[in-house]
This record gives structure tokens, C-alpha cells and sequence, in this order.
């Protein structure tokens, strides 16, 4: 049979910590009781910090001014700046595209006011890169549609030019060779 010691807490932070060889008698009893020891102190320090962290909170100045400015341009500007760039776009494109139907002045502003309200909902913050590519893509195509009509009738240019056939010579008789 081996000799149990048990400590005083001397130097180890515990007491009733048993060290050393012995019969096991006890052994589980005691490592529960040292784990509840540590969960105890977890638990106040726990219990400790939250109080002081309520201490904290409570003891802040409270500022009862007015609320912090939005971020950014109010929905608003954004459907006006949004109406500028549609403005421009179809003027552009619907000259391009259908320039027979002759879209007036007016019917463009009101279209393009409508569309900016719509980007400000669809797009509040600001418009996506891949979104702007198209649009860019989508003006740059106008362009070249409108560079390619006739400036006499207003019509479109042919897509295609027609076949160029090329003579060939006739083949003239040989002279015998004397």
C-alpha cells in the first residue's frame, strides 16, 4: 500500500489537493471538487467583469443631440443624377435606334426622370462596376449605330458591301514557236 500526503495549499493554490502515490481512494472526488473550485472562481470573474462592464455603460456620457447625418447623397439626388445619365444615354441611343419614330424633347426628359427614380430605388447606394460596364458598353454601341448613317436620307448605311468581281483577262492564242 502506497502513502498518500495531502497538501496545505503551501505554494500549490490548493488545499485538499492530494499529491503523491496512494490508494485511489477518494482520487475522484477530490479532482471534482478541485474542478468546481476553479469553476467557482470562473463564474465570480465572470459575474465581476459584467458588473463592471455595466458600470461602464452606465457612467458614459449620453449625447441627446441630433441624430448622426445620413451617409451619402439623400434618394432624391441620387434620381436626379440618375435622370442625368439617362438623359444622356437615350438621346443617344434612341436617335441611333429608332430615329423615325422622332421621341421629342419632352418624352425623353419624362422618360429619363422615370428611369433615374427607378435606378435610385434599384440601385441606392450606387450603381455596380458590372452594371456601369454594360451601360458604357451600351453607349459606345449608340455611337457607332448613329456614326454609320447616311447623312443624305437619315437612314442606315448597308451592313454588308457588294461583291466586287474581278475580270480576268482573256487568254490570248499562243503564237506557234518556229
Amino acid at each position: 500500500m502506497g502513502t498518500a500526503t495531502t497538501s496545505t495549499g503551501a505554494g500549490t493554490g490548493r488545499t485538499g489537493h492530494t499529491n503523491g502515490t496512494g490508494t485511489g481512494a477518494g482520487t475522484g472526488q477530490a479532482a471534482a471538487l478541485d474542478r468546481g473550485i476553479r469553476d467557482a472562481h470562473q463564474v465570480n470573474d465572470t459575474a465581476a467583469l459584467q458588473l463592471e462592464a455595466d458600470a461602464a455603460i452606465a457612467a458614459a456620457p449620453v449625447d441627446a443631440g441630433a441624430p448622426p447625418a445620413a451617409a451619402g447623397p439623400s434618394i432624391d439626388d441620387m434620381a436626379a443624377g440618375y435622370a442625368q445619365l439617362a438623359g444622356a444615354a437615350l438621346g443617344m441611343l434612341t436617335d441611333a435606334a429608332c430615329p423615325a419614330w422622332e421621341i421629342t424633347k419632352d418624352e425623353k426628359t419624362e422618360f429619363a426622370d422615370a428611369l433615374g427614380k427607378a435606378c435610385a430605388l434599384w440601385f441606392p447606394g450606387e450603381i455596380p462596376e458590372k452594371w456601369v460596364a454594360l451601360i458604357v458598353v451600351a453607349g459606345v454601341g449608340g455611337r457607332i449605330v448613329a456614326g454609320r448613317r447616311d447623312p443624305a436620307t437619315g437612314g442606315m448605311l448597308p451592313r454588308f458591301r457588294k461583291p466586287v468581281t474581278i475580270e480576268q483577262p482573256q487568254a490570248t492564242a499562243a503564237a506557234p514557236l518556229n
